[in-house]
């Protein structure tokens, strides 16, 4: 009797053991998934934003370094932020470079282009007259109705962008469609030529096998 009364004791105390382990097991298990929970929800993106700010750093300052070394674009209009740099050079093509790995995206199409167009070798003495003509033959060709709805901006003198032996080089440009950044220059050269030599301006040219300019 005593010896059944024992037995029955041992197996309720090897029960109440088996249970208290199994319940020590399930909060095991229960605190190592919200560790890996946590794992995933916090650390990983602290660790995700760290690396990123890493190479944010590292990629600005090698653009910064190339940019101011060596320039690949001249910009006239520049937006940066933490995570891309957008430049706008001066046919008005916008660049959009993520400032960690160094993509570069580049839109002709954005709102719109540069018409740009260049007239070397201009007399000192012709200066001022050519850029007379250049605003003139600009404002006509804005005025005209074939072409008013093209241009978004007169196109105009803007700088002398060279001095050579032949001359010095002006420089126009005015804002067009994006889609007639090469049909809007190549009428004001069509319409330059003619006007500067009605007004006594006749660009130097060198000559055939790199002769003095005529």
């Amino acid at each position: 009797m005593v010896a059944a009364t024992i037995r029955d004791i041992a197996i309720i105390i090897i029960a109440l053991q088996s249970i208290v382990i199994g319940l020590l097991l399930g909060v095991l298990v229960w605190q190592v998934w919200r560790l890996i929970k946590m794992v995933q929800t916090e650390i990983k993106p602290i660790l995700t934003d760290a690396q990123e700010t890493v190479n944010t750093v590292r990629g600005t300052t090698t653009f910064m370094s190339d940019t101011v070394v060596d320039p690949v674009v001249k910009t006239s209009r520049t937006l940066v932020g933490l995570r891309r740099t957008v430049l706008r050079d001066a046919s008005g093509t916008v660049h959009s470079i993520s400032n960690g790995t160094i993509r570069q995206v580049s839109n002709l199409t954005r709102v719109y282009a540069a018409a740009i167009v260049d007239v070397p070798g201009v007399r000192e003495g012709d200066i001022e007259t050519a850029i007379e003509v250049m605003n003139r033959v600009g404002l006509e060709l804005t005025e005209d109705p074939a072409w008013a709805d093209r241009i978004i901006e007169p196109p105009k003198y803007v700088s002398t962008t060279a001095f050579t032996d032949l001359g010095a080089t002006l420089r126009m440009s005015g804002r067009v469609k994006p889609g007639d950044r090469w049909a809007v220059p190549a009428e004001l050269r069509r319409r330059l030529g003619p006007a500067l030599l009605e007004a006594g301006v006749e660009p130097n040219r060198r000559a055939v096998g790199g002769g003095p300019p005529g």
